[in-house]
């Protein structure tokens, strides 16, 4: 295995390419990440990434999800206006968010920056009760694959939340990177410090449900 180090990143992609991409790492069981980078190095070398049973899976996808752009057709792509092909434009980053939810984030170089990150993101996509219930899955998952399942704690996690849903509600904005200029201390791991005793925190009804606040 060779080590390196892997970052989060957003970008805007054609919506059919992104559909048969998806599609076809879930088929091969891998995160879609995983199948961007093989692509991208066997390309750098001029190497065919595919098998020739891939190939005809790849085929089979590009016609469920009507893909028939082809390598000629790169470069030369005009993106359409928003909601014009009878679909509203996919949010930037929903892959991840994706990513996020399957369990399929890799807890190398998830930093706590990343975390508050995915919190927006939910948000942004779903109504608080359902964003808390599968953020909170998300990063239980999180600290389940970097096999420290005792890590999770359900008051730290849904306080995060809490306040950065309390926060977009003041203030909404669309950005990331502008809700986080506007709110910096939410890149504070100790923020929950300041509503939560620290033996309450640390108890283990709060790794498990959510506490209530117990700061004035």
């Amino acid at each position: 295995m060779v080590t390196i180090d892997r970052v989060q990143t957003g970008v805007r992609i054609e919506r059919r390419i992104l559909k048969t991409s998806k599609a076809l790492a879930e088929a091969l069981d891998i995160p879609l990440g995983e199948l961007l980078e093989g692509v991208l190095l066997h390309s750098f070398e001029g190497k065919t990434p595919f098998s020739e049973a891939t190939i005809h899976k790849i085929d089979s996808l590009k016609s469920v999800y009507d893909l028939d752009l082809t390598s000629a057709d790169a470069h030369h792509l005009d993106e359409t206006a928003e909601g014009e092909q009878g679909e509203e434009s996919e949010p930037e980053d929903t892959d991840e968010l994706d990513e996020f939810y399957a369990g399929r984030i890799h807890t190398s170089g998830f930093a706590h920056r990343d975390h508050v990150r995915m919190a927006f993101l939910a948000l942004r996509r779903d109504p608080f009760p359902l964003a808390f219930a599968r953020y909170s899955e998300g990063i239980r998952q999180l600290a389940v694959h970097a096999g420290r399942p005792e890590k999770f704690n359900q008051t730290i996690t849904g306080a995060f939340l809490s306040l950065i849903a309390e926060r977009l509600a003041e203030h909404p904005v669309a950005d990331f990177e502008d809700f986080l200029a506007a709110n910096a201390d939410l890149l504070e791991a100790g923020l929950p410090d300041r509503y939560y005793t620290p033996e309450r925190l640390a108890s283990a009804r709060a790794k498990s449900i959510y506490l209530l606040p117990d700061h004035a």
